[in-house]
């Protein structure tokens, strides 16, 4: 049995001016954190894996009812953006993980969102892993696996506006979290966060803000995306506010 490391986090993500999903004609259209929720007979009958298979495009993430934030895991696909790879929604087919990202649209028939990801590693490598579907949990309200590569576990849990995510690393192992603030899927899907600016704001937090630009157009979005990040270990990133494009 390894001994293990463990960092935790808390993700809030708020959207400025008007609902997430935008167009070109202005039209805008509790648990317990890191822990399963048992405490209903009925939850144990709901499969949160239902319709995640293809088209159904349903994530299982846990999320509050009309919560806005939703961590899941998004897969990736090798053969994705022209052989080059890509981000794809969740599907139980796919085995391997671009990260977790902390909002979705489940149920659409095609991908959104998916902004903000955190993938655990250690090392230097920051290609995607392999899930193992053996050690997956998708209950109402927390959401587990491990990555094989690594032998890192990774918890989320969710509240209206928080996202906790749980990484348990382990014995020895370098603990490191790799955030990317321009994960998206297929380019011609949704809405795209084409300049991010972040700040570490101290040792345990990072924030970012990101306007949106429409996936069909092009043109900006009447919103803006803006995330903090609380960490229960202390972060290594850089030092002032930085702009990626």
């Amino acid at each position: 049995m390894f001994k293990r490391n463990v960092v935790s986090l808390a993700v809030v993500i708020a959207l400025s001016g008007g609902l997430v999903a935008c167009n070109d004609d202005n039209n805008v259209g509790a648990v317990n954190p890191g822990e399963p929720n048992t405490g209903s007979s009925v939850l144990g009958y709901v499969d949160t894996l239902i319709g995640t298979k293809g088209l159904g495009n349903v994530n299982p993430s846990p999320v509050m009812p009309e919560g806005m934030i939703q961590p899941s895991p998004d897969n990736f696909d090798p053969t994705g953006w022209n052989g080059k790879g890509s981000p794809v929604e969740y599907d139980p087919v796919h085995a391997l993980l671009s990260g977790f990202s902390m909002t979705h649209i489940s149920g659409a028939g095609k991908g959104d969102l998916n902004d903000f990801a955190f993938l655990p590693y250690t090392g230097f490598n920051t290609d995607p892993v392999t899930m193992d579907k053996s050690t997956e949990v998708a209950e109402v309200g927390y959401y587990a696996v491990e990555l094989m590569e690594t032998g890192v576990k990774a918890e989320l849990s969710a509240t209206d506006r928080v996202a906790f995510q749980r990484f348990t690393f382990k014995e020895g192992e370098d603990r490191k979290v790799r955030i990317d603030l321009q994960h998206e899927l297929l380019e011609q899907y949704g809405n795209h966060s084409r300049n991010v600016y972040y700040k570490r704001v101290n040792d345990n937090t990072v924030s970012a803000h990101a306007p949106l630009t429409n996936g069909d157009s092009g043109k900006p979005c009447s919103s803006r995306l803006n995330f903090l990040s609380q960490w229960w270990k202390k972060t290594s990133t850089p030092n002032s506010h930085q702009k990626a494009n």
